[in-house]
Formats: structure tokens, sequence, C-alpha cells
């Protein structure tokens, strides 16, 4: 989902003529942190916990009524993980890393268990459900004698040569879903914790999905790089390069990656968002 598209949405739902009563807006903002989950994950939760990075953003909210909602989001985070992390042994040996920052926009829409209407003095608290779609940009990088390497352009797994996949889109869609509790602190002032999960349809968040190719084909098509970074046994054992058979394991192609946030979420109500001549019968709040 573009940003340009949430534009639209929210164009169209503030110049649609509505009842103001039943309807209003939030704008706010969230910070929290982001965690991937994937072929690198350690076997131990809280090691791949520690890996959360900050995170933050900004969100569009119409509340239609009392148990329904729709929100329009932009979030900057970072997602990253290395075998260097891992008890396992074997993910040791392999010596894999890789971070890369996450820009994504996304459109969801909200169900409250209880009524939830900030302008209600009964109204205080509730939990919530959410669901929608999200469209997210990631460019995994590691790091290599002292530099930052950008995985993609490489072609790793043999992306690009004949007989191999074509090198993986840094443009994804995703699912994102969870759950919050929202919290009226005033009339116009509403806190929100927020715990979500993405299920992606990639599994090269982390530059690392299926098998390894043949080294002297990946060494003559896609470069020495690329030979050195699709296999960094040799760096882990202190050898020269490991050669691996090809077609040998190198992560899990039937999983694919996913990603987290949680987030706190302060939004400020409003009852118009752009009012031109005093047309009320637009439900688009004012400042």
């Amino acid at each position: 989902m573009r940003l340009g598209s949430l534009l639209i949405v929210i164009a169209m739902t503030c110049f649609s003529p509505i009842n103001s009563i039943a309807q209003y807006h939030e704008l706010g903002f969230s910070i929290g942190g982001t965690q991937y989950s994937g072929d690198m994950d350690s076997p131990d939760f809280g090691t791949n916990f520690m890996q959360t990075r900050p995170g933050f953003g900004i969100f569009y909210k119409y509340n239609i009524q009392s148990k329904y909602a729709i929100t329009a989001s932009y979030l900057r985070g970072t997602l990253q993980q290395s075998d260097s992390n891992s008890s396992a042994q074997w993910q040791l040996e392999r010596n894999l890393s890789f971070s890369t920052a996450l820009n994504e926009f996304s459109l969801v829409g909200e169900y409250n268990l209880f009524k939830f209407d900030a302008r209600n003095p009964e109204h205080v608290i509730t939990p919530y459900v959410f669901a929608g779609v999200a469209y997210f940009r990631f460019n995994p990088k590691t790091e290599y004698l002292g530099q930052t390497v950008e995985l993609q352009p490489l072609g790793t797994e043999g992306q690009g040569l004949p007989g191999y996949d074509s090198k993986y889109s840094l443009s994804q869609f995703s699912i994102p879903f969870g759950g919050g509790i929202k919290l009226k602190l005033s009339e116009k002032i509403i806190l929100t914790g927020e715990i979500g999960a993405r299920k992606t349809f990639t599994d090269y968040i982390d530059d690392l999905s299926t098998i390894y190719p043949d080294y002297d084909e990946l060494r003559t098509g896609n470069g020495e790089l690329a030979a050195a970074l699709s296999n960094r046994m040799g760096e882990f054992l202190g050898t020269d390069p490991v050669i691996m058979p090809p077609g040998s394991i190198r992560g899990k192609s039937s999983i694919q990656d996913w990603y987290f946030a949680g987030l706190l979420k302060l939004s400020i109500r409003m009852d118009q968002l752009f009012n031109f001549g005093g047309n009320s019968k637009y439900g688009c709040p004012t400042f």
C-alpha cells in the first residue's frame, strides 16, 4: 500500500458526507520496537527478543462508530539477527548475519471488544483486535571486512544466474494482525498499547532461504564478494573458504519470514480534519 493510496483513502473518508455525531478522527504517533523472525532465529526465545530494535511511526484513525475503526499508519524500524547469537553449533558455523531498515505503510480495520467513544464519559478502556494489509520495503545488509554490504544485489543463493531464481524484490506486502488496549486519558487524548505480527510473503528479509549454489558458478557469475558472503563458514573456522556441495541446505524455503511490532501510541481526537467554509456535513475535524 503506497502512501499515495493511503492519502486517497483518507481524503475519500474526510470529504464524504457523514453524521459527525457518530464518527470522529484521531491523529497520533507511536514508539516501540520491531523484531524479526525467520531462518536466523536462535533456539532460545530470550536471545531472539534481545534483537528487538526501536521503532516509531505516525497514524491516522477514522472511528466509524463505537465498535469499529480504520487506521492508516507509517512505521519505521529495524530488523536484524546473527547466527553468532545462537546456541546451536550448526548456526554458529553457518556464520551469517543481516540488518535492514523497515519502512511500512499499512491500512487496518479495528474491532473494539467494548464500546469506545472518546466523547462518552462512560467509555474509558477497551481491548481491541485488528487486521489488514501492509506494504513494506527492506534492504538486508551485513558487515564484511569492516564494510557494510548490501546483500540483495549480490545474489548469494545464485539469484540471477542461469538455472536459479531471479533476484528477490525489496518491496513486499504483508498481513498485519494483532491486538491491544485503548485507554482514554481525556476527551481529546487516547493512549494505546498494541502488539502485532506481520505475515509476509517473502523468505528473504534476511537474504537467507534455500540452498548453497555451486561455488564456482556463483564466483564466476556474481563475483568474489557474492561467493564470500554466500558461505561464511571459513571465517568462523579460521580456514580457507568452505566449499559446500551444490544443493546443501542453507535455509528453510518452506517457512516465510515474519516481523513483529510492539507500540505505545498517543493520539488526539478531532471532530473535523478539514473545514472549508464551515460546512458541517463533512465529518473531517478542525484543530
